[in-house]
């Protein structure tokens, strides 16, 4: 049996697993429309700690797509994570419920922000659709591609 506790994951990360892409990130840009004529499949600025890769696929299998924490004003600017189709399915924590994710509806051009609720949240989204994370707490974010284009 293997049972995650967040707590201790976050007490337990290292320095070195810290990503930190750019000066350029700004926690204001990700309750901001993002830009529609950049095909931003991957997320171009990043504050966030990405622990345990190997031991975590071994863990989790192939369909793991990612193990995040996102530390306080920490997040992961927009992208769609395309071309290809795919589901998603993100099991996140939050310390305090004072994060989430951002979508961007782009047939009503509008801005929806999806605040987490305080300890373990689920979100399913088809991928690519435009989306950011934000976090003011600790956040830890464990994603699954539940099903992939072929």
């Amino acid at each position: 049996m293997f049972k995650i506790n967040p707590i201790e994951i976050i007490n337990n990360l290292d320095r070195e697993y810290y990503m930190d892409w750019g000066d350029n990130f700004s926690f204001d840009n990700l309750f901001k429309k993002p830009d529609l004529d950049n095909k931003m499949y991957k997320a171009s600025f990043v504050k966030r700690y990405k622990p345990y890769n190997n031991t975590a696929r071994e863990i989790f299998g192939n369909k793991l797509t990612n193990i995040i924490v996102y530390p306080p004003y920490g997040g992961m600017s927009w992208h769609t994570n395309g071309p290809k189709s795919s589901k998603r399915m993100y099991a996140s924590w939050s310390e305090d419920g004072n994060s989430g994710m951002n979508w961007y509806d782009t047939e009503k051009d509008k801005l929806m922000i999806d605040q987490d609720d305080k300890g373990w949240n689920i979100r399913f989204f088809d991928v690519p659709s435009w989306h950011c994370v934000w976090s003011k707490c600790y956040r830890l974010a464990i994603g699954y591609n539940v099903m992939r284009e072929v």
